[in-house]
């Protein structure tokens, strides 16, 4: 009788240092080595290299990057029960503790259930004026004839609206200290997943970086947990996060600590803020390029809203500008790779690739958009491909892979609400 048994296929990847397997390669040129990649197939097996082996005490580890929507599904949905989160740097696990971010299981899912009504309906719509006005009131500073640093200016426009979301007022005069923090904890947390030794280096060690970080944290720190104690000290009516945290049980029926409290705030502080800036910053530098989009959108903006400023009942009406938004989210995803995850056990993905016991699966949403039919799309493929946003939609479906729009089940609620 004939085994009808198919045999996973054998998996592969480009050559990687023996020693410091594929870090080299990742930390040298870390998007091109993603678009590399591709040449291999929809999983590609990368060596961890030596070194990592002994540290993990794992002959053969190895990282997976998956370049095929189905095969992403499958881990972050369908089977995510096999998957637990990677470890991350101690800066990270430092900054974020344990908010919705760096959790799983049903702790990560009674977080989620918290946070989801505040996301959806109601209040997002009455967020709107919120931040139609903040954006207004950061365009009236800006002068015909000058050079404006869009980057920050992104960063500015989104702190101050999550700040509002989070506290229920203005950043005001502690915008600096919150925004130099901000960048030094991004700096030192790029450093560790860059560099073994940096992310063996206790904190302690008074290097120039850990002392701007432990002096910007601390002021962080000080200024979340001042704003704690003030509101549990005289608590009034607010509809911001921070009020919504302190109203919290848990399943025993307990409120939830200060601790506990500062981490989901420090993780909406930061996921929310950068992820939505850089976003926008993106979107102005894809439309700097084309000037015949950026025409169209001028136009649809002078016909649906003359002289007002937009609200929630006019997105319908915003079709072209909407899908100007995602493409430039397809092109230049603020997260270009999501957190990585470590299987329990063997398992079989729907591409017919099988991952090992203890295998590292890496996502990368820059990556997977930049596939077609099991080939990267050309650069030149991809910018025409934002011009002919004009003609209509259908390039994204023709040409290119997206991550799944389901995978949300085991990220954040901030998915739900980038579009600041």
């Amino acid at each position: 009788m004939v085994n009808q048994t198919i045999s996973p296929p054998t998996l592969s990847g480009p050559p990687v240092s023996r020693w410091w397997g594929c870090f080299p390669e990742l930390r040298r040129d870390t998007l091109g080595f993603l678009l590399r990649c591709h040449a291999y197939g929809d999983v590609v097996k990368l060596p961890m290299g030596l070194v990592l082996e002994l540290f993990l005490r794992q002959r053969d580890a190895a990282m997976y990057v998956l370049n095929h929507p189905a095969d992403v599904r499958h881990v972050l949905v369908t089977n995510q029960d096999n998957y637990r989160k990677a470890p991350v740097p101690p800066v990270e696990s430092r900054i974020f503790g344990q908010g919705v971010l760096h959790t799983e299981g049903e702790t990560h899912h009674r977080q989620r259930r918290l946070f989801l009504p505040f996301f959806h309906g109601n209040h997002v719509t009455a967020y709107t004026n919120l931040i139609t006005g903040k954006a207004h009131d950061i365009v009236g500073q800006w002068q015909d004839g000058t050079t404006v640093n869009i980057e920050h200016e992104m960063a500015h426009l989104t702190l101050s609206v999550i700040w509002r979301l989070l506290f229920g007022r203005d950043v005001e005069s502690e915008a600096e200290p919150i925004r130099e923090a901000i960048m030094v904890g991004q700096s030192l947390i790029k450093l560790q997943y860059d560099s073994l030794l940096a992310s063996f280096t206790p904190l302690w060690v008074p290097t120039k970086l850990h002392r701007r970080f432990t002096r910007g944290h601390r002021s962080l720190e000080a200024i979340i947990h001042g704003m704690i104690e003030e509101r549990r000290l005289a608590p009034h009516q607010n509809d911001d996060v921070l009020a919504l945290l302190l109203a919290a049980r848990d399943p025993e029926g307990r409120p939830l600590s200060d601790d506990e409290i500062r981490d989901e705030l420090v993780t909406f502080l930061l996921a929310g803020h950068e992820t939505t800036a850089n976003a926008l910053t993106w979107t102005w530098f894809l439309l700097s390029q084309f000037r015949s989009i950026r025409e169209r959108i001028t136009c649809e903006l002078n016909e649906v809203l003359g002289d007002r400023l937009p609200t929630a009942a006019d997105m319908p009406r915003l079709r072209y500008t909407k899908m100007v938004w995602e493409e430039s989210l397809r092109l230049y995803p603020p997260a270009w790779s999501l957190h990585t995850r470590v299987a329990h056990a063997e398992d079989r993905l729907p591409s017919g690739a099988a991952l090992p016991p203890r295998a590292w699966v890496f996502i990368s949403p820059w990556s997977l958009h930049r596939m077609r039919a099991g080939s990267r799309i050309p650069t030149d493929l991809i910018l025409s491909g934002f011009r002919k946003k004009q003609s209509g939609p259908a390039h994204r479906s023709a040409t290119s892979r997206s991550v799944p729009a389901d995978v949300g089940v085991s990220e954040s609620p901030l998915q739900s609400w980038k579009v600041c």
